[in-house]
């Protein structure tokens, strides 16, 4: 559990311990739930008389006649929408890079299909697994398998060394998983806003929207060299995990919900 999950968990429970008193001072995320819970509580010395009921914003009851009635939105709707883009964009990279030809992989075939659904499976369902509610085991579970993937992505290869020179073929890898990579991770973290930071979600749904463009290239990329695939597959993944991290270390949420 994180600090601001235990934060949240100790408000109302009286004083806040010297450790979370000191996180709060220094994460502006719990500085507003504070405040926020403090600004709610009772003054001291207050009448016990029933508190006279709060005036409504003309705004705010407008939108609550709006929204009367209606069922609340499905949480997994927004992030199967992400997942659907995914697949379009590598299945769009596979098609216009391909001329022809799809799978330019010379790996043994066990080896291409198993990684193939193990990056699929790390893409979509690390992306699902990021912004839905609970899901906590599944969560630690893929971002394992990611981080296992990563580490063995370079020694299965199929050894085939590169047509021209080592940064000239690892220059047009590297961009194509960036190209494919930015428009997941812009609406992972669009989606991420919603709610409260959470470390694990965050650096999942990074490592799942840059899967998109390693999946891709799992397939159509030729060179086989573990040296070639551990500096221009794994690194840009990894470099770009971390850089979604860091963004949305940074980003304000619109929900301190866990």
């Amino acid at each position: 559990m994180t600090d601001c999950q235990r934060l949240m968990d100790a408000l109302g429970k009286g004083e806040l311990p010297e450790d979370l008193a000191a996180h709060a001072a220094s994460c502006p995320h719990c500085q507003a739930a504070v405040a926020a819970y403090r600004a709610l509580e009772p003054k001291a010395g207050a009448s016990n008389s029933a508190p006279r009921p709060l005036a409504l914003s003309s705004a705010l009851e407008q939108e609550l006649a709006r929204t009367a009635g209606k069922r609340a939105p499905n949480p997994l709707v927004q992030p199967l929408v992400l997942g659907l883009v995914q697949a379009v964009v590598a299945v769009g990279v596979l098609i216009g890079l391909g001329k022809g030809e799809l799978v330019l992989n010379r790996a043994p075939p066990e080896v291409l299909i198993t990684l193939g659904v193990v990056l699929a499976a790390c893409a979509v369902g690390g992306t699902l697994a990021a912004v839905a509610p609970g899901l906590q085991r599944l969560r630690w579970f893929l971002f394992g398998a990611a981080a296992t993937t990563a580490a063995l992505l370079g020694a299965c290869g199929s050894g085939l060394p590169g047509p021209h020179a080592f940064l000239v073929d690892g220059r047009v890898c590297a961009s194509v998983e960036v190209a494919c990579a930015v428009l997941p991770l812009g609406l992972a973290l669009w989606l991420q806003y919603r709610f409260a930071f959470d470390p694990l979600r965050a650096v999942l749904g990074s490592f799942a929207a840059a899967a998109t463009g390693v999946f891709a290239l799992h397939f159509h990329c030729p060179i086989g060299a573990a040296s070639h695939l551990y500096a221009f597959h794994v690194v840009p993944w990894v470099v770009l995990g971390g850089l979604g991290l860091w963004i949305r270390s940074r980003m304000g949420s619109r929900s301190y919900a866990p």
